[in-house]
């Protein structure tokens, strides 16, 4: 993802590191999440008062617990600019208060891709649940084309190891995957389709994108030029179909 993003501009990224704290057991790497997002909104505030750096101008990128680490980093940092949460970690977040989670009011716009929706009954690890102000749930959130085929192909080429990773993270991992693809992907873009749900979307009763194609967003990085349809702490749940390899979109 870095490496896409320097091809054309001129950024200052900057990782977390925390893998001394988002190992298991699950329970305290996701309890360690609030102390992360503490850590990094006081780097954020060292940024801003050594450079310059207005919060606006930020954009945090987080993946499953780390897209709630960007949550609560957020919410200490007053008008941060962006946040977009890739698949949002669904165990001891959904459907809790937004104070223990990624919401809205984390940022001036939250862009949510839903990549692994599914009970954690049944291995699933994201929320289904709508957090930001744009919720893109790509394929229904669910299951994607290419991850079967993935999945095995990783025991052969990868190893166990890899394939048993992939075997329950491909879904997951799937958000990143759409959203780098997007960073320098032209002419095909993730468009998708404000609907009510996946299965009014798959019998395409949800093709009406407004008069100015405001209520069609697309999906990635370009997502915050649909920042301003809807409300401030409000979310629009919006839905598409992808290709099981990049660059995904299915123009």
């Amino acid at each position: 993802m870095r490496d896409q993003f320097l091809i054309n501009d001129d950024l200052n990224i900057i990782f977390v590191d925390w893998k001394g704290g988002n190992n298991l057991p699950y329970t305290q790497a996701a309890s360690n999440t609030r102390v992360v997002g503490a850590e990094t909104a006081l780097f954020i505030q060292f940024l801003m008062n050594q450079t310059g750096v207005t919060p606006d101008s930020i954009h945090l990128i987080g993946h499953s617990l780390g897209a709630h680490v960007a949550g609560y980093a957020g919410e200490r940092v007053p008008k941060l600019g962006r946040i977009t949460a890739l698949d949002p970690a669904e165990l001891y977040f959904q459907y809790l208060p937004e104070t223990v989670r990624i919401d809205p009011s984390d940022a001036q716009f939250v862009d949510v891709i839903h990549s692994d929706t599914r009970s954690i009954l049944v291995l699933g690890l994201g929320m289904r649940q709508p957090c930001g102000h744009i919720d893109f749930y790509p394929n229904g959130g669910e299951t994607h084309p290419g991850c079967s085929l993935s999945r095995v192909k990783a025991f052969f080429v990868s190893g166990i190891s890899e394939g048993l990773r992939r075997l329950v993270g491909c879904n997951h991992q799937r958000a990143i995957d759409f959203f780098t693809s997007s960073i320098n992907t032209k002419n095909c873009e993730m468009v998708s389709y404000t609907c009510p749900n996946y299965d009014f979307f798959e019998k395409g009763r949800c093709t009406y994108c407004g008069e100015n194609g405001n209520l069609c967003p697309i999906m990635g990085l370009k997502a915050d030029l649909f920042k301003n349809v809807t409300k401030r702490n409000k979310s629009l749940s919006v839905y598409l179909r992808t290709r099981e390899e990049k660059p995904y979109c299915c123009e």
